[in-house]
């Protein structure tokens, strides 16, 4: 497919690095206007990383249950395996190689954390008259929001919302699995 014709109509691939970065970019994003617009003056500058951070965290364990649906285990292991190693080399190039051990050491921790309580969730949203608790969007958005605060996890939420539309993961990883 010409440049041209991708323009109009998708790129028919992408790499692990480009991919990589627009987790790391649609994450900075949602924090960033997380914070903007949050409904509690207590989230500031200083919390974004940590917003950044559960946003990738979410993205990538629906990277890991995306692939796993379309491949199995083998997709699962490949694709999610390449998309954290190459977003933890994107970050430690944004960083500085100085903290490679730091960023890897944080990151295996933060995605086993957020695994902890990811796992538990069988659906990803509520369905009928079904409580939002216990489903993967509202978990991912309490860990966002860091608060329980209603109004909070509301404005978390809509804008995973947002970032996985962005990233149009479903197409992503499907193209990834035809690759691999």
């Amino acid at each position: 497919m010409s440049g041209f014709m991708a323009k109009i109509f998708g790129k028919k691939s992408i790499s692990e690095q480009e991919f990589a970065d627009e987790i790391i970019a649609t994450s900075m994003y949602c924090a960033q206007t997380y914070i903007d617009n949050c409904p509690s003056s207590e989230q500031s500058e200083k919390d974004l990383g940590k917003h950044v951070n559960e946003f990738i965290f979410f993205f990538l364990h629906y990277i890991n249950r995306l692939a796993y649906s379309i491949g199995g285990k083998s997709a699962q292991e490949s694709i999610y395996d390449k998309t954290l190693e190459q977003v933890v080399n994107n970050l430690v190039r944004k960083f500085g190689p100085e903290h490679r051990s730091e960023l890897i050491e944080h990151y295996c921790d933060g995605i086993i954390e957020s695994e902890k309580v990811y796992e538990k969730c069988k659906k990803f949203v509520a369905e009928g008259d079904e409580g939002m608790a216990n489903t993967l969007l509202w978990e991912a958005a309490k860990r966002v929001a860091q608060s329980e605060d209603i109004a909070e996890i509301m404005a978390a939420a809509e804008l995973i919302s947002a970032g996985m539309q962005t990233l149009n993961l479903n197409n992503k990883i499907k193209l990834m699995f035809k690759r691999s």
